[in-house]
């Protein structure tokens, strides 16, 4: 069409658009399929000849979808961990689990047992190339063909499927929220309206999936990465500098641990290289923490990373390889804390250990991360926070054990008067 959205398309499939980008309809011989959106262009609904399925989100994430063909339907209620990711889903009274890979992808699923009820297996453009049953004997000895058959139908229904995309059996697209992508042409199937907008197109290719290389990238919004990728490659320059300036992988490891730890590197050159990749990595992660927590779905995620990210990152490097010299000059103490997750989001807004009404006057640390986290498995605070206290101020504080089973080394009192210092 005007805007560059196919009409056309392989193998005599036709298409048609609404709302400027938005698939409206899809043809393929006997398969027709439209779609519809809501005001921030989320799938609302697709049908099917007579079968409809509706989605229902909230806070951009997708909660359930209900399945309905005549006086037939069922139900896919999605799982979710603390942090937004989706863990599995319900379907007709039972839980199933996703099994991924290391790259996203789903590439089986667990029932409530514990038991692998089959598996997909992909290329790695996301061709999906077999669906097949979990046969191994010793652990489906007890199932009966109703099991089996059943399995089958759960692994044929569940949508969710390479990079943990959503997967549109009729089409053999994957739905990415802005746009779709054909594993079969390795292609997105129109354009991405980020990189049009931001118009310098030179040697961009708009219809290009995750910069052709679908082994070490993921794109769940099918919108551009640009300015992330950029300020990550700005931590990876610095962490090739430090390398070069080292002179090796383990020195320069060594070099960012110690000036991490508060210790000067080896070398003036190498402690202030370490201290520009600490630098630049802590302004980039902060940046992409904070728009994680504030962002209710991955493409305001996405939008919250612009130029202002990559200046900010380089000002890290900057700053953090300046500072680097003058702060470890100082030798400092590394100290160990679990907290509870209201505690963590409290440090992280403020910076700081803070006490809340009516908890203990003082903060407790541990010397030796391991014994701290085995402490915090044990209160069900798994969450580690790290300090750095100057040695020379060890003896103001309290230095007893707590715990002598546990805190073998020792633990840290500090007082709330004592907290800021």
């Amino acid at each position: 069409d005007t805007i560059g959205n196919p009409l056309s398309y392989r193998d005599g499939i036709t298409m048609t658009w609404k709302n400027g980008r938005r698939l409206a309809t899809f043809t393929n011989g006997d398969v027709s399929a439209s779609f519809d959106y809501d005001a921030d262009g989320l799938r609302t609904t697709k049908t099917v000849g007579t079968s409809r399925v509706d989605y229902y989100r909230a806070g951009g994430l997708l909660l359930g979808e209900v399945h309905t063909n005549g006086s037939e339907s069922y139900t896919i209620n999605y799982m979710y961990d603390e942090s937004g990711r989706m863990l599995g889903f319900r379907l007709d009274g039972e839980e199933y689990y996703y099994v991924r890979d290391y790259s996203g992808d789903v590439t089986g699923l667990i029932n409530a047992r514990g038991e692998l009820i089959g598996s997909y297996l992909y290329d790695p453009w996301g061709v999906l190339l077999e669906t097949y049953l979990n046969t191994f004997e010793e652990e489906t000895a007890g199932w009966t063909d109703a099991d089996r058959a059943e399995y089958l139908r759960v692994l044929n229904l569940n949508p969710i499927r390479y990079k943990s995309y959503y997967y549109d059996t009729e089409t053999g697209f994957y739905y990415l929220q802005s746009r779709y992508y054909d594993p079969i042409t390795t292609r997105f199937i129109n354009a991405d309206n980020q990189i049009t907008a931001n118009g310098d197109l030179t040697g961009i290719n708009l219809f290009s999936y995750c910069g052709n290389n679908p082994i070490s990238r993921v794109d769940p919004t099918g919108e551009a990465w640009w300015h992330w990728a950029i300020g990550a490659a700005v931590v990876v320059a610095c962490a090739a500098a430090t390398v070069v300036t080292c002179g090796g992988f383990a020195a320069a490891a060594g070099a960012v641990m110690a000036v991490g730890s508060g210790i000067a590197a080896a070398t003036t050159a190498s402690t202030i290289a370490a201290g520009a990749f600490i630098g630049a990595a802590t302004v980039y992660g902060v940046a992409a923490i904070t728009a994680a927590t504030t962002s209710s779905s991955v493409k305001e995620f996405n939008k919250k990373g612009n130029w202002g990210t990559v200046a900010a990152t380089v000002g890290g490097a900057v700053i953090g390889g300046g500072n680097a010299y003058v702060s470890t000059q100082t030798p400092t103490t590394k100290v160990y804390r679990s907290v509870s997750s209201a505690e963590a989001q409290d440090i992280k807004a403020t910076g700081q250990f803070n006490l809340a009404p009516g908890e203990m006057e003082c903060k407790q640390f541990g010397f030796d991360l391991a014994e701290t986290r085995q402490f915090g498995n044990i209160i069900g605070q798994n969450t580690i926070v790290s300090a750095k206290v100057p040695t020379d101020m060890l003896n103001q504080f309290y230095t007893g054990g707590v715990d002598t089973s546990i805190f073998r080394s020792g633990t840290l009192t500090v007082y709330g008067d004592q907290l800021a210092t």
